[in-house]
């Protein structure tokens, strides 16, 4: 997660990496539905890239359980941004989280 500092965890699971399907699978109707719906223009206030136009199929990826609980993500929304009195031993000072923000 890009806004949260952590250190990088390697998966080595098959099950979580999956492939975006090749352009010519994509139903053509999908993709003119989809280009219909979001024709705008970015104004520069967008701090990273839009999401990519990549279709994958759910079907030949089906949802699994990865094994990841979500611990790391809400001990620092609790420890870090809920709750900023708590006494925190980390190689982060206090505010240094608002970086990613602003």
């Amino acid at each position: 997660c890009e806004y949260i500092p952590q250190e990088l965890f390697e998966c080595y699971s098959e099950s979580c990496e999956i492939y975006p399907v090749d352009d010519d699978e994509v139903p053509g109707q999908m993709k003119d539905a989809d280009a219909e719906e979001f024709d705008f223009e970015l104004d520069g206030w967008a701090r990273w890239d839009m999401p990519t136009e990549d279709y994958y199929d759910t079907t030949q990826f089906p949802e699994e359980f990865t094994g990841y609980d979500g611990a790391e993500v809400w001990r620092f929304i609790h420890e870090r941004i809920a709750f900023q009195g708590s006494d925190i031993v980390d190689e982060y000072n206090d505010d240094s989280w608002k970086a990613d923000f602003n």
